[in-house]
């Protein structure tokens, strides 16, 4: 089950997402590494952004606490641009304004925009495809609100020779809630989403470790991406966001196989949105 979105007007007018407060955190690390790849990326001739989840360009804060953009309206606007941006949202509407707000940056005509509204898992081939026609540096956010993204479109992504990874894995707030119906259904969403059906397991076994459901079922995602030649001690870094309140919600996944990716993640989360240092989970 993933959450609803909810969408207001944002100062500029245009269509924008209502976020809560932990969203906060979220952005200022995904802000923080694209502006480290894009410096330390900039001489490559071609460097590719691939978003699955846009959004409207724009988040809104409940309470009143401002707006701020989203990652790929940031990556849009960095001052060392990439050169081909891949970007989808499911929600049309959501896509027009993300649009307009592009299009008010005047990039330069070089920088090349593929905008859709599908399906992740059914554009993420054709990103693919447009990818590997080129040595390039690659840089893929799939930031849902659930579990929408398949393991099949994670493991396209990483068939690409040179491609960061940023996965939002929603352990507390959607898999542990819904796990124990899917288990209980021959073909479940989770099936689509885990690296394999071995999860059901671990999600039986979970009585016999206390609370760690969560933590398993998050290593198994990131075994998963071990097995995809991400394989270095550093080359998987997970990230936990908490709420106000301070709630375990769920873990950022950064996937790398350049050393130098894994600094400047190390860099990106070294402090939080208020500056405390940030420990990884």
């Amino acid at each position: 089950m993933s959450s609803k979105p909810i969408h207001v007007n944002a100062q500029d007018g245009l269509r924008a997402l209502r976020v809560k407060l932990h969203t906060r955190e979220k952005l200022h690390y995904l802000r923080r590494y694209i502006d480290q790849f894009c410096i330390g990326t900039k001489k490559w001739q071609v460097r590719n952004y691939i978003d699955l989840f846009t959004g409207p360009g724009v988040n809104v804060y409940e309470g009143g606490e401002g707006e701020d953009k989203s990652a790929a309206f940031e990556a849009c606007s960095h001052k060392h641009p990439f050169t081909q941006y891949f970007l989808n949202d499911i929600d049309s509407e959501s896509t027009n304004s993300l649009r307009s707000r592009i299009s008010a940056l005047k990039l330069d005509k070089k920088v090349q925009i593929t905008l859709r509204s599908d399906d992740c898992n059914r554009v993420v081939g054709e990103f693919v495809d447009v990818v590997k026609r080129k040595p390039s540096v690659n840089l893929a956010i799939l930031d849902g609100f659930g579990i929408e993204c398949h393991w099949a479109s994670v493991e396209m992504l990483a068939s690409v020779q040179r491609m960061d990874m940023v996965i939002l894995f929603p352990g507390n707030m959607t898999v542990v809630r819904n796990a124990e119906r899917w288990s209980q259904e021959d073909d479940a969403q989770l099936d689509l989403f885990m690296p394999s059906k071995d999860w059901r397991k671990v999600w039986t076994d979970r009585r016999q470790g206390g609370n760690s459901a969560t933590a398993n079922l998050l290593n198994m995602y990131v075994a998963g991406l071990r097995r995809l030649n991400y394989a270095s001690e550093d080359a998987v870094r997970t990230q936990l966001i908490k709420s106000e309140s301070g709630q375990h919600l769920y873990h950022l996944i950064f996937a790398s196989r350049n050393p130098l990716g894994s600094k400047f993640w190390k860099q990106a989360t070294g402090r939080d949105d208020e500056g405390q240092m940030s420990l990884p989970f």
